[in-house]
């Protein structure tokens, strides 16, 4: 029996991918990073997995400073 290729064991992994890496080059935008870099790295199997935590770091991290912002303007 033939063993599969390479790229045919991880199309399954690079299509579940695919979402992902749209979801992090919409947020690249916001934060003012570079889109086409985000997507790519996004793509990479393993590593774009452990990317997005990354993503989701920064939007935590974003969210946080916006508010600490917010709060330094209204606090007295």
């Amino acid at each position: 029996m033939e063993q599969p290729s390479i790229i045919a064991q991880l199309l399954p992994m690079l299509v579940i991918q695919i979402p992902y890496a749209l979801f992090a080059g919409a947020i690249a935008r916001r934060l003012h990073e570079s889109r086409a870099t985000w997507v790519i790295v996004s793509l990479i199997p393993l590593i774009g997995f452990l990317f997005m935590v990354y993503v989701f770091y920064r939007i935590v991290a974003r969210v946080l400073d916006r508010l600490d912002e917010i709060n330094a303007k209204i606090a007295f």
